[in-house]
């Protein structure tokens, strides 16, 4: 049977086995990945259009997307007193009516 990687194995690696010259090259790449990564997810997204999320305590969100930033969507949920919320747009999906 295989055995789980877990994250702070991985971590525990990397802190263990490389200098911050190491680790710098890499830090970049991932950081760059999750760029490019959600600068192609925001272009699905239009301000008006109805998205969904799961929040902090795994429930379902449903809202209207009021602003788009280069990072940020915030998107306004009417159910809980007009609260905006901003999200990564890696994070939502177009909303099921």
């Amino acid at each position: 049977m295989a055995e789980t990687i877990t994250r702070d194995d991985v971590l525990n690696f990397i802190y263990m086995t490389m200098t911050d010259a190491d680790r710098g090259p890499i830090i970049k790449a991932l950081n760059e990945a999750r760029k490019e990564s959600v600068a192609t997810a925001i272009h699905q997204f239009r301000v008006g259009q109805f998205v969904e999320f799961t929040g902090k305590w795994g429930d379902k969100i449903i809202g209207e997307i009021t602003k788009i930033n280069r990072v940020t969507i915030f998107v306004k949920v009417d159910g809980s007193r007009g609260m905006t919320w901003r999200v990564s747009p890696n994070l939502l999906k177009p909303a099921q009516k």
